[in-house]
């Protein structure tokens, strides 16, 4: 995305993954997660989200 000129969020550490948060030419709001994790887990964090295996059924 630096090469090409798109503006993007830094690399952010989401709850278990890396997170990159962009915008489309709509000003829509687009997050791109990796697969791999990165071994530390803040889905108790305050500020951090839950793991949809965490979230209550509802």
């Amino acid at each position: 995305m630096d090469r090409e000129g798109v503006p993007h969020s830094p690399v952010i550490d989401a709850s278990v993954a890396w997170l990159v948060v962009l915008k489309d030419p709509e000003g829509h709001e687009i997050h791109l997660m990796t697969r791999e994790r990165h071994g530390f887990d803040q889905t108790g964090r305050a500020g951090y989200g839950r793991t949809v295996a965490e979230t209550p059924a509802g």
